[in-house]
């Protein structure tokens, strides 16, 4: 079913799918920019703000503050749109906070490759 093809191709066949009960799509919208969450280091927020962003894109302060409360998180936003962040963030707070801590970052490398080739 889902082979090589085209987005349009993949999201009509998907939209046509009797598995599929319900569909709906979001309108595109400007990025919203909320303050740093209170939790963030000053160290990081200096950091940040030394390179002129001075608040973070709403799913990145949302997944901050999840992942510091201890929750699993999925972010899925287009190409550029901060998602590293989502992930950086939390762990460099962590690290701030203990030393000793350790993250293990795993990427699918071969899909990435991909990515970046198209």
């Amino acid at each position: 079913m889902f082979g090589k093809k085209l987005l349009p191709d993949l999201i009509k066949e998907l939209k046509g799918d009797p598995n599929v009960s319900h569909w709906h799509e979001i309108e595109a919208q400007p990025a919203s920019i909320v303050p740093y969450p209170r939790k963030m280091d000053e160290r990081i927020k200096s950091a940040l703000e030394k390179r002129n962003i001075n608040g973070l894109y709403t799913h990145q302060g949302s997944a901050f503050e999840a992942v510091l409360n201890g929750d699993n998180i999925v972010a899925v936003t287009p190409t550029a749109s901060g998602k590293t962040f989502c992930y950086n963030l939390p762990v460099i707070q962590r690290h701030l906070n203990n030393h000793h801590s350790r993250a293990l970052y795993i990427f699918p490398t071969k899909a990435l490759a991909q990515d970046q080739k198209k």
